[in-house]
């Protein structure tokens, strides 16, 4: 899903279609579209594409930026908004209109960052009228998909005073990590308090024109079937890395460090479970993630599936000090 940089300071617009489902090589998956703008700068615009299997999900972000779809509304009332792309982002069209239903608009009020009252359309929801839509997203799974949203809601911002922009990090016990951001991440981390942990595979590639697509698999399930308790020394740590009962992931990998862990400066988290704040510590122990010989890990994206190449990784053991 699109996380855009909030800017609480400025005026921001934001279209979000509701969900529609499609069908490719017999699943059923569900799209949304977002379109998010700061005033006076690029639009971000984002197809958002995802199929879930129980606790699994598997998901794919088609995402313009540097200006490559316009996104323009009537910033006055809000019953009408435009997205038009131009030749910067062919061979991918993305021509829509929205028009708010009737009585849909919803006023806010509240107080400017330079200190001035106002009240301002804050809502709207209604129809999209689409004359083109065609997202190349360079998959021969995929192709060009033409899916239509059909109704969306816009919001308004007019930069009201409050709202920081910061994400909560959320409590966690020992977490591997492994790649970079600009290729595939590998993750897996149990959540503190809880028997359960999260894993999950996330690549990232320019396709086409103006159009980077984001593939994720993550599977949210008990501790034992996904990463049991790392063992940690004074001159390394060991872990593994499961895939059992994630329909998104094979195989297995294991992490080696022969190295002392780095006591990291204390943080503070968000506990998943009581929402109590928390301080912390990691020992840090940097390393080697390879994939198990008799059964590679892998990640099963429909798109294409993507092995697991022993690569350098970090493995975290978090000490609670509060």
């Amino acid at each position: 899903m699109l996380r855009p940089p909030y800017s609480p300071t400025r005026a921001q617009l934001i279209l979000v279609t509701d969900p529609v489902n499609f069908k490719v090589g017999g699943h059923t998956y569900t799209m949304g579209l977002t379109a998010y703008k700061v005033i006076g700068r690029a639009a971000v615009v984002e197809m958002d594409v995802e199929r879930e299997s129980g606790y699994a999900q598997q998901f794919y972000a088609y995402t313009f930026r540097q200006g490559g779809v316009g996104f323009t509304a009537n910033l006055a009332n809000l019953k009408a908004a435009h997205l038009a792309s131009g030749g910067s982002v062919s061979p991918s069209t993305v021509h829509l209109a929205y028009a708010a239903s009737l009585g849909t608009v919803v006023e806010g009020r509240c107080t400017l960052t330079n200190g001035t009252r106002t009240s301002y359309p804050a809502q709207s929801m209604g129809k999209i009228t689409v004359s083109s839509m065609s997202i190349a997203t360079g998959s021969s799974f995929f192709g060009n998909l033409k899916i239509k949203p059909l109704t969306a809601s816009v919001g308004y911002d007019p930069g009201c005073r409050g709202g920081s922009g910061q994400a909560t990090r959320i409590c966690t016990r020992s977490t591997i990590t492994a790649g970079a951001p600009t290729g595939t991440e590998w993750e897996a981390f149990g959540l503190h308090g809880m028997a359960k942990a999260v894993e999950g595979t996330i690549s990232t590639a320019g396709v086409s024109n103006g159009l980077t697509v984001t593939q994720e698999v993550a599977m949210f399930d008990s501790t034992p079937n996904i990463m049991p308790d790392p063992t940690f020394s004074k001159t390394g740590a060991t872990a593994e890395l499961k895939t059992t009962n994630d329909p998104f992931m094979h195989g297995s990998a294991t992490f080696t460090s022969t190295q002392p862990p780095v006591v990291s400066k204390p943080h503070t988290c968000t506990d998943f479970k009581t929402f109590a704040d928390r301080t912390y510590v990691v020992h840090v122990c940097r390393g080697m993630l390879v994939p198990d010989s008799g059964s590679p890990l892998t990640a099963l994206f429909d798109a294409g599936a993507i092995p697991l190449i022993a690569q350098p990784a970090q493995l975290d053991k978090v000490i609670y000090t509060g």
